[in-house]
């Protein structure tokens, strides 16, 4: 998939857009702009000051938020998750 080949390619510390972000997490721009706002994960970088600022996510963070999802079984409650 080439999602995961760039994936695999960025470092950590590398900041990404918002669209590329959703992309590598398999959700909508809409759902981490509504995550943003309910001040849940990813944490984020914002590029200035006022509304129109652009936000960039660190791909470690990303990576992180994906490691702490992962589940052996349905009644697995995996790593938590801080808001």
């Amino acid at each position: 998939m080439v999602i995961q080949t760039a994936w695999a390619a960025l470092d950590d510390e590398q900041l990404v857009p918002t669209r590329p972000a959703a992309q590598l997490l398999g959700v909508t721009t809409k759902c981490l702009e509504a995550r943003r706002l309910r001040g849940e994960p990813p944490e984020y970088v914002k590029l200035g000051e006022g509304p129109k600022a652009p936000v960039r996510y660190r791909v470690g963070t990303l990576r992180e938020l994906v490691r702490r999802g992962l589940r052996r079984s349905t009644s697995d409650p995996g790593t938590p998750v801080a808001a």
